[in-house]
């Protein structure tokens, strides 16, 4: 601070005044001891009081208007800065006091050397500084040396060091020399190995001299093991139990290896068999102990079978059983065990020997020459790993098997098949199957050999599935047949098609229905059809081939063998078929619902296919006009030259594997409209078709159709699951033929719910459960799949998942509907959904938690206070200004006994006074 005089006589002078503060004396001085590197944790007290403050709220009374600053003040909060002056005392940043109490503050003390540590710890405010003084002191901790463990004794050192070769059940003699000291000694045998014995009673070995002692070792069962032998002197005397580890110098002790190699086998087995059968040879086992015997079975060998443990009684015997049951051929060594620590290791070797498995004949098949036929056959694998069986046939010519290569998993089956396709007629036809079964995981010898034959005959040609070619009027379509020379010789052959002169002929490379062909053995060529229809027709007829054998080559003239002259008839229908274009009707229901729908058919080009009709028919009785017009229509045929014309619907549906069961669920009532050719001139055209229903029945239309007006067919759809079809109706004339087709698609949505299920849980974590009654539609059994739709909630469980449903006529199936709620939140709704192959049904699902009702019960008083103890309650305590302090006990026991009316008297006595 600077502080400027002046004085008009002196002058102008200038003195600076400097203020240094010193930190106040320390309130306290606390002196402590602490380990090195240790944390001390010091406490230290700090009371609210102060003299600074009392100084403070002092001056603050003497002056006028600060009695409220002064209690505002004795009720405030005082905030303290905390620092240190010491690097090894660490403390909080700050500290507060409030009211007329007091804190304690946390501090902490690290030394890392010994020797003597000051410090103060400083708490500064707005109102005062409070100093503590801290005197710590260091000392290292005293180490006491540590006293090294006394050396214990080293163990005696094995004076040699002994190996025993030998057999089970085989005893092996071994001698060792002990030689003896400056003294004679006596020395007793002991072993570490009960197997090892060696010489009864006391060996004396005289002074520097040397003396053989045998040992026998006798192991019934084969393997290894190490031990130790002693000789104690009898001078020495020692514990019950030997300690190699302290052991007496003067005792003589050796370290063993033991190595037991198998005893020889007791006999030799040899099983021999065919491949896929099984032999059995006997082994008697007895045991001759006066105890019972657990014996284990080692079995090796490669198809060997046979019971891995037995249990014998005291002298009893049993006759065990080998079995050799082998899958492929072939010759292998093995060996039967029968070991037990009682009785020891009894040996027999196995010699194995397969032969070639016996050949299983087939059911013999048949098939006609051109068509194929399929045997069947079940690969069984009886092993616990994956086979691969690949398929060899000795006739590829005439059988085929695809795929060549047919993997079986572990203890399942497959099924073969095998297609025969004949090359000759009436004579047998013989292949071989040979299947080789070989693991999965790596390639090596066959594991499993079967052989098959199979015999088949083949007979002339059957009648052929019918061609059919549809076309539109005024266009013209192809059609190509394949034929095969199935002989294994080659054949001449000629195409003949049997059909009226008309739109249906052969292509151009058949022209000539004579012509012949050769055809190499197993070559083929193509037959082609035209069918060009100028109205709406329909031909019938035959394409014929015909295979006659070549002999020095020439046709052979005359048919001796059944391989000569071989017919195939290939069955035409050709068809004029007018499509409607533009969308399908669709036909939408859903499921378990029927759904009954009348399209309206426009059948277009009817007027020139009625009009086609008169002519033949007039041209039937007689006259035949170049054109029909009216003065040709008077002539008006007869009716028995006129033959009625019908007009037949049909549904045809492009079903797939998995909506077979669609055609089941669609029932088309077949419309029948006829035609009668003998009416008048153009009312024949005009008017000529009647429509009712087929088979005979109630008519439910009826009337003249004009070739106009469309066709109405009515459609039942009753879906039984959830399905999207696509298909054709068709409407087609007959006899005198032609078709019109129209698309349909046929959609059934998801069915209503059967009902609806509720489940009631107890709590969160608990599990409700309800039943569901699945009725099956169907009169066999159904194997069915249940599941909660995506949308359901997670809560939700069904069981069983899978099963069978009882028929329609037995008992429904019922399932099991869980509710497991994690919380009292989310979903509790949802959709199960039982579904088979041809049926679906869907429950609604609906989960809540079991409702709680209170019991309601009246409140009644069980005791009364005495109107003396009320009184007296009434006249105890005081609220000032002559008021009495309101007794609540004496209320709420008035307000129990009095009436309502008592209660509003008293209130009126009280608002008088």
């Amino acid at each position: 601070m600077s502080l400027r005089l002046y004085d008009p006589e002196c002058g102008e002078s200038a003195v600076t005044v400097v203020g240094v503060a010193l930190l106040p004396d320390p309130l306290e001085t606390l002196t402590l001891s602490a380990q090195l590197q240790t944390p001390l944790p010091i406490p230290i007290p700090v009371p609210y009081k102060s003299p600074a403050i009392e100084r403070f709220r002092e001056s603050c009374a003497s002056l006028p208007g600060m009695v409220q600053a002064r209690q505002a003040f004795s009720d405030q909060v005082v905030p303290y800065a905390v620092g240190s002056t010491a690097d090894f005392l660490t403390c909080v940043d700050r500290l507060k006091l409030s009211g007329e109490s007091s804190s304690v503050l946390a501090c902490e003390a690290m030394c890392q050397f010994a020797g003597e540590y000051t410090g103060n710890v400083v708490l500064a405010s707005r109102f005062d500084v409070r100093v503590y003084a801290l005197a710590l002191k260091a000392e290292a901790e005293t180490v006491r040396p540590e006293t090294p463990p006394e050396p214990e004794p080293e163990p005696a050192k094995a004076t040699g060091h002994l190996t025993f070769r030998g057999v089970a059940m085989e005893p092996t003699t071994k001698t060792i020399t002990l030689t003896g000291t400056h003294t004679s000694e006596e020395y007793v045998f002991e072993s570490g190995l009960p197997f090892i014995s060696g010489p009864p009673g006391v060996v004396s070995v005289p002074a520097y001299q040397s003396v053989e002692v045998d040992l026998v070792v006798q192991v019934q069962r084969a393997g290894t093991a190490r031990g130790a032998v002693y000789f104690h002197p009898t001078s020495v005397e020692r514990d019950q139990e030997t300690d190699p580890d302290h052991l007496d110098p003067s005792t003589l002790w050796y370290t063993c290896d033991v190595l037991v190699e198998p005893a020889a086998a007791l006999d030799d087995i040899e099983l021999e068999t065919r491949t896929g059968q099984a032999v059995v040879s006997s082994v008697d086992v007895s045991n001759p102990l006066n105890q019972a015997v657990e014996i284990e079975v080692i079995l090796e060998g490669i198809d060997v079978l046979g019971d891995r443990m037995l249990l014998l009684g005291p002298g009893e015997s049993f006759s065990y059983e080998v079995i050799f049951s082998p899958l492929a051929p072939g010759v292998s060594d093995g060996r039967l065990v029968f070991t037990s620590p009682q009785l020891g290791d009894h040996q027999y070797n196995l010699h194995l020997v397969s032969t070639e498995p016996e050949e299983e004949v087939l059911a013999p098949v048949s098939a006609s020459v051109g068509a194929s036929s399929t045997a069947t056959y079940t690969i069984e694998n009886p092993l616990n790993e994956d086979m691969d069986f690949e398929v060899i046939l000795t006739n590829s010519v005439a059988f085929s098997c695809s795929p060549s290569r047919i993997a079986v998993p572990a203890f399942s089956t497959e099924t073969l098949s095998v297609v025969y396709q004949p090359t000759s007629v009436g004579q047998e036809e013989t292949t071989g199957v040979r299947l080789e079964g070989v693991p999965s995981r790596f390639r090596g010898p066959p594991r499993i050999l079967k052989l098959l034959s199979l015999t088949g005959v083949g007979s002339r040609p059957a009648p052929l599935e019918e061609t059919l070619i549809t076309c539109q009027p005024g266009s013209a379509v192809t059609k190509a047949l394949t034929f095969k020379n199935p002989f294994l010789y080659p054949v001449t052959v000629g195409i003949e098609l049997l059909a009226e002169p008309g739109p249906l002929r052969l292509g151009r490379a058949q022209t000539n229905a004579r012509k012949l062909r050769t055809l190499a053995a197993c070559e083929t060529m193509q037959v082609s059809l035209v069918f060009e229809p100028a109205s709406m027709v329909t031909v019938s007829g035959q394409c014929r081939v015909t295979a006659t054998l070549l002999r020095d080559g020439r046709a052979s003239a005359d048919a001796e063998t059944e391989d000569e002259g071989v017919v195939w008839t290939y069955p035409i229908r050709a068809v004029a078929e007018l499509v409607k274009s533009g969308l399908p009707e669709v036909v939408r229901s859903l499921t378990h619902a029927i759904r009954v729908v009348t399209l309206d058919l426009s059948l277009a080009g009817l007027n020139k296919a009625l009009m086609a009709d008169v002519v033949a028919a007039t041209k039937g009785a007689g006259a035949a006009p170049a054109l029909v017009t009216k003065s040709t229509m008077d002539s008006r045929p007869s009716p028995s030259a006129a033959e009625p014309q019908s007009l037949l619907v049909s549904l045809d549906l492009d079903l797939g594997p998995e909506t077979q069961a669609v055609k089941q669920c669609v029932s088309l009532k077949r419309v029948q409209a006829t035609l009668p050719l003998s009416v008048e001139h153009e009312a024949a055209v005009a008017q000529g078709l009647s429509v009712a229903l087929m088979p005979s029945g109630p008519i439910e239309q009826e009337g003249i159709l004009s070739a106009s007006e469309t066709l109405s067919v009515p459609i039942s759809f009753e879906p039984r699951r959830p399905v999207s079809v696509f298909g054709s109706l068709l409407v087609e004339r007959s006899p005198a033929g032609g078709r019109w087709r129209f698309p349909i698609r046929l959609e059934a949505g998801l069915p209503k719910p059967e009902g609806v299920v509720v489940v009631e849980a107890a709590s969160p974590g608990s599990v409700g459960t309800a039943r569901v009654v699945a009725q099956n539609r169907s009169d066999g059994y159904s194997q069915y799949r249940a599941y909660f739709m995506a949308e359901s909630g997670f809560q939700f469980g069904v069981d069983p998942c899978e099963g069978i449903l009882n028929p329609r006529s037995s008992r429904p199936t019922e399932l099991t509907v869980s509710f497991a709620p994690k919380s009292f939140s989310g979903l509790s709704s949802g959709r199960l959904v039982v579904e088979t192959r041809d049926d679906l049904w869907i429950w609604e699902v609906r989960g809540r938690f079991a409702s709680y009702k209170p019991p309601r019960v009246r409140a009644k008083v069980d005791a009364v206070m005495p109107r003396q103890t009320v009184r007296a309650l009434a006249g105890v305590g005081g609220g000032g200004k002559g008021k009495k302090a309101p007794n609540y006990l004496q209320l709420n026991a008035l307000n129990a006994t009095r009436s309502k009316s008592q209660r509003a008297r008293e209130r009126e006595r009280e608002e008088r006074r």
